[in-house]
């Protein structure tokens, strides 16, 4: 609707035109700020309008981060998939001071992890975005691997949200990846279980701390250290 609004308010405008034009003293353009101001109402109508509009146009609304980022941050991963399939790169880690609509503060983030910490979603949307996201073939393993600034990857951020079924996810990757190998195969599995973050934190420690039973329980059953967490509980 809102699309059709601007259409029939502008006939006599080169919608194209006036939709690829930076804004005075900015690098964005007046389409990446109605492609912004869709996505924070989740309105991806507007969102495919504006983006075809300007399909072969040199201007930012295909190519920037923010539009991704802030998607992904509020759940509205319908529109997250559409930009990433339109030129927007799941592979930038960090967005400008105050490119957020919801923070005016530098975050270095990787999207994939903004995806298990951001949004307050059900665990099946973000789990089925991380899905799609994983088996892109532009979706590097440093990516995947990758750790916040406190030492926490997708793992960890999994356990700390009690998203169990993405848990049991990204350690079937491990799995998974180590499967059909020869028996003298060094290959390293994707996820350690093990992993700690910068305070020395594994996930059976984080699912005790947040008294997750379900957590603990399973992790305990695939082998999580137990030694980490009594070394961390003193």
């Amino acid at each position: 609707k809102t699309a059709e609004w601007l259409v029939s308010k502008m006939q006599h405008l080169d919608l194209k035109q006036l939709f690829a034009t930076p804004l005075q003293g900015q690098h964005h353009t007046c389409g990446d700020q109605a492609v912004l101001g869709a996505v924070k109402t989740r309105d991806i109508n507007t969102v495919e309008w504006v983006v075809n509009l300007l399909q072969g146009v040199n201007a930012h609304v295909a190519t920037t981060t923010q539009g991704l980022h802030d998607a992904i941050e509020c759940g509205a991963f319908d529109i997250a998939k559409f930009l990433a399939q339109h030129g927007a790169n799941l592979e930038l880690a960090t967005r400008v001071p105050g490119s957020s609509l919801f923070a005016n503060v530098f975050v270095p983030t990787n999207l994939l992890l903004t995806a298990v910490f951001g949004p307050k979603t059900e665990e099946k949307d973000s789990l089925a975005f991380l899905q799609w996201a994983f088996q892109l073939p532009t979706t590097t393993e440093k990516a995947k691997l990758e750790s916040n600034q406190d030492g926490n990857n997708a793992l960890l951020g999994a356990v700390s949200n009690g998203k169990l079924e993405t848990v049991k996810w990204l350690l079937g990757l491990q799995r998974d990846a180590t499967t059909n190998q020869p028996e003298n195969s060094h290959a390293k599995p994707l996820f350690s279980i093990d992993h700690s973050n910068n305070d020395g934190e594994t996930a059976l420690i984080i699912a005790v701390t947040h008294v997750d039973d379900d957590l603990v329980h399973w992790l305990v059953e695939q082998g999580c250290g137990l030694e980490s967490a009594d070394k961390k509980n003193g």
